[in-house]
This record gives structure tokens, sequence and C-alpha cells, in this order.
């Protein structure tokens, strides 16, 4: 699915509030199909999406091994899904105050499913946490493990894993089965819908190979035309940059 499934009304859109203008400016002879412009949608909502490192939908988790099964009832009932690793056990998950603390690939979560221990050679699960237990910070992709009811059954599974592993690493040994994705991304960051609109009237531009300056002499009048797409796009950037620190919080960095 995408943001704009209905093509009709975003190329209505489109026309009327992104476009007029800039094809009398800068290629008033040429037209422009339905099609075309719909793709241009399309890509730029793409591109959006890897940009912002965040799916625009919400989007099922699933981890490798998965029954196919599984997968044909997503794609039956046209869910979108992808396929991910599973993690790596680390002795230190259940030790100090961490409280089983983990962070997921794709953020923000909506929903975790399940959450298991398996044998990476035969997807055997050794232990699978209760729902009740999983407390979530969804918007940064945190998971922690708090134990509410069966306790008894944890200590035994943890000290098992720990001899399994020998205190060391074990890869690919934690399946998590997860959605993730903005669950309303036109409700909660409607600027989000505006700035992929703009991206893809900035990609039709480029196509038209419209030069940086130029002129234009008809019976006797002359004009002068320039534009500059650089300055378009960096103002698309810095759009994208304060969206992104929206979505997914204020990023650190140490040097």
């Amino acid at each position: 699915m995408s943001l704009f499934a209905d093509k009709t009304k975003t190329v209505q859109e489109m026309r009327g509030d992104r476009l007029t203008a800039a094809a009398a400016t800068y290629f008033p002879d040429v037209e422009l199909s339905d099609d075309y412009i719909y793709a241009k949608v399309l890509a730029a909502e793409t591109d959006a999406e890897h940009r912002l490192r965040v799916f625009f939908e919400p989007v099922e988790m699933v981890p490798e091994g998965t029954p196919h099964s599984v997968i044909d009832g997503y794609e039956n009932d046209k869910v979108r899904w992808q396929e991910e690793p599973a993690y790596d056990w680390d002795p230190e998950f259940f030790r100090g105050n961490t409280w089983g603390f983990f962070q997921v690939r794709q953020r923000p979560i909506i929903a975790v499913h399940s959450f298991r221990f398996i044998y990476p050679s035969t997807d055997t699960t050794i232990y699978a946490f209760p729902h009740d237990w999983i407390r979530l910070d969804k918007k940064y992709g945190h998971i922690r493990i708090v134990p509410m009811s069966n306790f008894s059954t944890l200590p035994l599974n943890a000290w098992l894993l720990s001899v399994f592993a020998g205190g060391r690493m074990v890869p690919h040994m934690i399946q998590i089965a997860y959605q993730a994705g903005l669950k309303d991304a036109a409700g909660e960051y409607p600027e989000l819908l505006d700035l992929i609109k703009r991206m893809a009237a900035l990609r039709i531009i480029e196509d038209q190979f419209v030069p940086t300056s130029g002129s234009l002499s008809v019976d006797g009048i002359s004009e002068s035309l320039s534009t500059d797409t650089k300055k378009y796009k960096d103002i698309v950037d810095a759009r994208l940059e304060a969206l992104r620190d929206q979505i997914h919080g204020i990023r650190v960095g140490f040097v």
C-alpha cells in the first residue's frame, strides 16, 4: 500500500497544487501523463521512506525461517511484510539491571507478537516469553522483559542458555516477530505528504532538463528565466532532517 493509494486524487492534486505554475514557467509545451505523474509521486515516497529510515505504514517483521503458510497469509491479505535475520544471544541479557534490554532494527514498534530463544540449527524453541512480560518503548524500538507471572520457569531456562552458550554470544538465537512503522503517517505527520509531493514535483522539473538560466525573446519582448533546483533540494533536505528527528528523536554523536 501507499500513502497515495488513490491515483486519481493524487494526480489531480499534483496538477492543481504543484505543477500548474511550474509547467507554465518551465515546460509549457510538455504534456505530462497521469501515469508519469503518479510514478514520480510513488518514487518520491519510496525515496523519503529510505531517507527517513522508517516504514510509512505498518509492516510485519518476519523472522527468518517463518513457515510459508504465515507468509502466504500476509500476501493473501495484502499485508506488507519483510524478513529479518534473528538476533544474537548475549550472556549479559539477564544480568545486572538490564531487564532483558533489547533494541530491534526497525522502529517505531507498533506491536510485538513473539519473543523467543531458539536452537539456531533446528528452529526448536527453547523459551518463549509470555506477552505480559514484554515492555516496550515503541518510539525508540526498546524492549525490556519484566516478569509478571510464571516467574519460576525463567531461572532454569536462563541457566540452560548460559550452559549452551558457554558464557559466549550465540549467533541468530533470538527471534522477534513484531510490527513496525508508522500506524497513521498522514494523521500524525501531515507535513510528510506535503514534503513527498514537493519531492515529486522536483523530480518532474529535473526530468525536463530545465537550464539553470536562460532568456526568451518573442515579438520584441525579452524575458529572463532561471531556476535553481539545488536550492529547493536543500530546503527538502532540511525538512527531511527535521522530520527524522520528530520520528526517531534527537540524534547524538560523539567524536
